[in-house]
């Protein structure tokens, strides 16, 4: 307790620090760049072993505070922690990044997870693993790499939740500024009179529009979104549709439509592209949270997904509801 009355008093970009037994976790404020950081430090060693993991501040906002403020992140660790697993499993993982000289001299790829802690309530945990430059750039893990460095932080639900306090400020004032009109300014000068629609928004308008012409009924076989004028033929597709493993490469990160409780991105499946509709009033699995950020991830990393869900297809269109 003393440690961290200390940083807040000397650090004045701190938004918390949580200690543990062999190591401690900073995260900072670093918006001149537009990011947080999560510097995680070995109390043994702090010059040799640290791994410092960065999130833009847009994504720790929307994905990461928002998962704490809505208390989904809380009922996913306490969801895993009562499985009474020896090893409880992540619930959250931030995004994936690296560097060209991190792993003395050779790329390196970083990140966090979270997860329900055996100790305290929940376990930060970072990794630092050696690195290959994919083809868009992106420093990632290389295939069956261990982990160069693993260090564990436990903290509270209450440090999470005044995390998420502490943001509410820095954000406001950050993001007011970041995306003002005054700040967002633009030169364009149209020749002429037109209109403009951009391929998402008319994209994410027929997704809404689709996914509203179907219904969901337990006492139609509890199969999602199909309406009591399916076909039989049909009907067998959705069914068929449903049962197979998803193995996806998503294209771009999920984007909520405009009025509608529905998120939408683009993937491709077996090299062809197809959309991927989520019913948010159907989907109250709190395994959703991971499976955006790893979505967002891969979409940057140009890396395919794979996970277990009830998917229905329709078309080029695919309708998640509820994870396998």
């Amino acid at each position: 307790m003393n440690e961290r009355k200390n940083d807040e008093k000397n650090e004045k970009n701190l938004l918390g620090a949580y200690y543990g037994a062999k190591a401690f976790v900073k995260i900072k404020q670093c918006l001149e760049i537009g990011k947080i950081q999560f510097s995680f430090v070995d109390k043994d060693n702090p010059k040799e072993n640290s791994i410092d993991v960065y999130m833009l501040a847009e994504e720790f906002g929307a994905i990461l505070i928002a998962s704490i403020k809505s208390g989904n992140l809380i009922k996913a660790i306490v969801s895993e922690k009562a499985k009474g697993e020896q090893y409880p499993k992540a619930v959250w993982q931030s995004p994936i990044g690296g560097n060209a000289t991190g792993n003395k001299g050779k790329p390196i790829s970083r990140y966090f997870e979270i997860s329900p802690s055996t100790s305290s309530e929940v376990l930060f945990t970072a990794h630092t693993f050696p690195a290959v430059k994919n083809d868009k750039g992106a420093f990632i893990k290389e295939k069956g790499s261990k982990p160069l460095l693993t260090l564990r932080v436990p903290c509270s639900f209450n440090d999470l939740k005044i995390l998420a306090y502490k943001w509410s400020f820095l954000e406001s004032d950050y993001m007011s500024k970041k995306y003002s009109l005054e700040n967002m300014k633009s030169e364009y000068q149209p020749k002429c009179d037109d209109t403009y629609v951009s391929t998402q928004e008319a994209d994410t308008e027929e997704s809404s529009n689709q996914a509203e012409e179907y219904s969901y009924s337990s006492s139609d076989d509890d199969v999602p979104f199909v309406s009591t004028e399916t076909t039989p033929e049909e009907k067998k597709n959705v069914i068929e549709a449903k049962k197979k493993k998803v193995k996806l490469v998503a294209k771009d990160a999920l984007v909520q439509v405009n009025g509608k409780n529905i998120k939408v991105c683009h993937v491709t499946e077996n090299g062809i592209e197809k959309r991927l509709i989520c019913l948010m009033d159907k989907i109250s699995d709190p395994k959703f949270i991971s499976f955006e950020t790893q979505l967002s991830s891969k979409a940057k990393a140009g890396r395919t997904l794979e996970f277990n869900a009830e998917v229905a297809e329709k078309g080029n269109d695919l309708y998640l509801a509820s994870f396998a």
